[in-house]
Order: C-alpha cells, then sequence, then structure tokens
C-alpha cells in the first residue's frame, strides 16, 4: 500500500496566538482540558528546558520505516511541528542527522517522535527541538507506507493535523484545533489562580486550606 499523502488544509493560526500559546506551560493546558492530552511520560526531550509551542503536521511511519517522513518534510509548511506515531518502536531510530538538517532548512520547527532518534550528539547541537522516547543505533527502512496529514496517535493521544503542540520539560500537550479558543481562555485563568495560590501561601495560607482538604482526625 503507497504512502498515503494528504495536503495540509487546517487554518495556520495567526502569529499573535502562537504567541500566547507559548506562554501555556504544558501542565497548564492539560488542567485546562480536564487533566488530559498529555503524551505519556516516555516521550521528553533531548534537550532539557526545551519549550515548544506550533501546530502539528502528523505523520505515520510504521514497520521502522522513514520513508514517510521524508515526504513530509518535502511538504511541510514553516513553522510546523511534525508528530510523528511510529508505534513505539525501541530497536530502530526514524530521524538521523541528514534529514534533521534539511527540516530546518524547510522551516520545520520541532519535531515530536513515538519512537526513537539517532545521531544524538548532533542533534542535542542543532537548534531543532525534538521530544522523543530515546535513541536507538539501527537505522530505518525506507518502506513506502505510512501516511503524510492523517489522523494518528502518539504517545497515547490522538493527533490531528494542525492541532496546537506544547511542549517543555513536563512534557507534550496536544490542544484540539476546534477547542483552542476556549481552552486558551481556561489556560490563562489557570495561570492566573496559580499566582494567586502562590501568593496566598507566602501570606500563609496552607495548601490543604487552599484545597479545602478534610481536615485529619486526632
Amino acid at each position: 500500500m503507497p504512502i498515503t499523502i494528504n495536503p495540509f488544509d487546517a487554518e495556520i493560526i495567526s502569529d499573535e496566538e502562537l504567541a500566547l500559546w507559548k506562554t501555556v506551560p504544558s501542565a497548564v493546558a492539560c488542567d485546562a482540558m480536564n487533566r488530559t492530552n498529555g503524551m505519556i511520560a516516555d516521550i521528553q526531550s533531548l534537550v532539557p528546558d526545551t519549550i515548544l509551542a506550533g501546530q502539528a503536521l502528523t505523520v505515520h511511519a510504521p514497520n521502522g520505516t522513514n520513508a514517510p517522513l521524508h515526504h513530509a518534510v518535502k511538504c511541510a509548511l514553516p513553522g510546523c511541528i511534525l508528530v510523528i506515531d511510529a508505534k513505539n518502536l525501541r530497536d530502530k531510530a526514524v530521524w538521523g542527522s541528514v534529514v534533521n538538517a534539511y527540516a530546518l532548512t524547510c522551516g520545520v520547527r520541532g519535531l515530536i517522535f513515538d519512537g526513537c532518534v539517532r545521531d544524538t550528539a548532533l542533534l542535542k547541537q542543532s537548534d531543532m527541538p525534538i521530544f522523543c522516547r530515546g535513541s536507538a543505533p539501527n537505522g530505518p527502512t525506507k518502506e513506502e507506507v505510512g501516511g503524510v496529514n492523517i489522523p494518528i496517535t502518539c504517545g497515547g493521544v490522538t493527533v490531528h493535523p494542525g492541532d496546537i503542540i506544547i511542549g517543555d520539560d513536563d512534557g507534550i500537550a496536544v490542544i484540539p484545533f476546534k477547542t483552542r479558543q476556549p481552552v486558551l481562555e481556561k489556560c490563562q485563568a489557570r495561570m492566573a489562580e496559580k499566582e494567586d495560590w502562590k501568593k496566598k501561601t507566602q501570606d500563609g495560607v496552607s495548601t490543604a486550606e487552599l484545597w479545602k482538604l478534610t481536615p485529619p482526625k486526632s
């Protein structure tokens, strides 16, 4: 079955909206979505203190192939984030330094893999934010299967082309495109609430009091 390559037909958010999403921590975004839509803990940044925000260009790369990734980079819109379902493959890497350098020239803003990468030392020195399960020395195949710009599951979360992706030291949060505005409003309210909580604790209020926990029996 050949690779399915769909056009990226999602609406592109404005630079102003993207700037707002860059201020939102992934944990706050998950809280705003009833503590859901956070990818599993195994998917972490190669480099600490990495902050990532943008829209998803989705890739399905099964069987240890990275052929669909090469097609995805070629048709990537500047500023997109490649989100790759590599089926949690642990014995092969589907990304390395050569395609990473090409992706940077195409304007890819970041990468998220439910799988592994290699050439890790070089990737850490590049300007590409990368979140993945780890590294493996075995290379990929070039089997012509998979797809680009199709719904996928990455890190236990469903991702559609155009969804908002947030990454930081806590991990990755996925905000469905259609619900992004109410979620953003909840995120902003949550961040203000957390600042208020911190102020109250500095004034002597305990966290148990803040959350109205039932006092333990003596």
